[in-house]
């Protein structure tokens, strides 16, 4: 999440900000192998993770949602859609904890509110297990 906030925030691309970002951090090898993975997916999938979250923002447009719940939605919902070995509703418990420590006191419950969401109308849908 934080090398794509940083991504967005400076306007630049991965490979710009990546080295900064990773030097914050004290990753394993598999912690930044899988969250690289979760990057290049949310940046491969952009335009249809964006079109189904906003599918079901009621009353409230993309550009208003504050950018860190945008990123934690994104992220959430490719791994949701792309990475079946972990269990939904871990993932949108991981979603709900990060939206807890870096963003407002509400968006954990719009977070939780709009992913499940998510998972209730297009995975019942297609017949996938939630």
């Amino acid at each position: 999440m934080q090398l794509l906030y940083a991504m967005n925030q400076q306007n630049l691309p991965m490979a710009m900000v990546l080295d900064g970002v990773l030097s914050t951090m004290e990753l394993d090898d598999n912690q930044k192998s899988y969250g690289m993975k979760l990057v290049d997916l949310v940046q491969e999938h952009k335009d249809t993770l964006k079109s189904e979250i906003e599918s079901c923002l009621d009353r409230w447009e993309w550009e208003r949602v504050a950018l860190v719940d945008r990123l934690v939605m994104q992220i959430a919902w490719a791994e949701i859609k792309n990475c079946g070995d972990v269990p939904v509703k871990v993932v949108i418990s991981e979603a709900i904890s990060i939206a807890k420590k870096y963003s407002t006191k509400e968006s954990p419950k719009f977070v939780n509110a709009i992913l499940d969401r998510l998972a209730r109308d297009v995975l019942d849908s297609s017949g996938e297990k939630i």
